[in-house]
């Protein structure tokens, strides 16, 4: 094997080895092994993190026999380690995804995963402590259900989906990572149960990016709720987001995507408004109490002919 020259101040050994080169004053080239042929992970006490963050698996300590660089450093000795390199192939980006996910209508497949708040330990109005929440999300429609859970059991999982599902209809496909927590075998006995056909599937193992539809979802609720805890402190309440989840889903199924002729979660599935159509703010629509005050407010034929047929009084007593 020849000696081959890589970056500057870097060349391979004709034994393999990866030496970083250093020029004196007095014109003397001095050399320092770097990373041995026979391995490809360095171990010491700077380069540790930054090769395990970039995949390379091996535990082996090799200092007193490599030198100590920068970050610089690393990403340069990293593109000539072979290992890393098979390991993770250094892939150009593209946009969009490789292998889009398609659905044709309404619980055709549903992505369920967990958002983790155990730093925000709360307590709900029944007096539990709630650390996690799940997430269940339509694929088509991006219709969104979310439920606290004082833990990551699959049993409390379980109980909440079977409540969920019951109500909407159990889906064609059941898509969900690999944690136990959301693909245990109590799951899937329930699921098929009560839908034998079902289809069970699992993203790639560390790969968020096969199930980015709740994944984009939860980063929404996460801003949304981080939002309304804000409103609730500057109210001088203590933050609870327990107490948040209602408007936070309320405001995802309503809001429009970009695009022509684009509706709302809500109204895909439910085939109406969340809200009645008004010419006032909602703000000020909020501040009647009664029908009649509506009624002046609205000025809507169709909202008085409406609670005429429901016997409601429109005139004050």
């Amino acid at each position: 094997m020849g000696t081959a020259y890589y970056s500057k101040g870097f060349r391979a050994a004709a034994n393999g080895d990866l030496l970083r080169q250093k020029t004196l004053g007095d014109g003397f080239v001095k050399e320092r092994i770097v990373v041995p042929n026979s391995r490809s992970l360095m171990q010491s006490k700077k380069l540790t993190c930054a090769w395990l963050i970039r995949g390379c698996s091996h535990e082996e300590s090799f200092e007193g026999k490599v030198c100590q660089c920068d970050g610089e450093t690393v990403r340069r000795i990293y593109n000539h380690c072979p290992i890393a390199a098979g390991q993770e192939p250094l892939l150009k980006k593209r946009k969009g995804a490789a292998k889009p996910i398609m659905s044709g209508n309404f619980w055709e497949r549903f992505q369920c995963d967990l958002i983790d708040f155990r730093e925000k330990c709360v307590k709900d109005k029944h007096g539990n402590v709630m650390r996690w929440s799940m997430v269940l999300k339509d694929h088509f429609t991006r219709f969104v259900y979310m439920r606290p859970l004082p833990t990551q059991e699959a049993k409390g999982v379980c109980h909440e989906l079977n409540i969920i599902l019951s109500h909407i209809g159990f889906p064609e496909i059941y898509h969900s990572d690999n944690g136990g927590e959301v693909c245990s075998a109590e799951i899937i006995d329930m699921l098929t149960e009560e839908n034998p056909t079902i289809d069970a599937v699992r993203g790639r193992p560390r790969k968020p990016s096969t199930q980015g539809s709740v994944e984009r979802a939860n980063r929404s609720i996460k801003t949304m709720i981080a939002s309304l805890e804000e409103e609730q402190k500057q109210k001088g309440e203590a933050k609870n987001w327990t107490e948040c989840i209602g408007r936070a889903i309320g405001a995802i199924n309503v809001a429009r995507c970009h695009g022509k002729d684009v509706e709302t979660p809500y109204y895909q599935v439910f085939g109406m408004p969340y809200y009645q159509p008004s010419k006032v703010p909602l703000s000020v629509l909020r501040r009647a109490t009664t029908v009649l005050a509506k009624a002046l407010i609205l000025e809507s034929p169709s909202f008085n002919q409406r609670m005429d047929v429901l016997k409601e009084k429109m005139t004050p007593e």
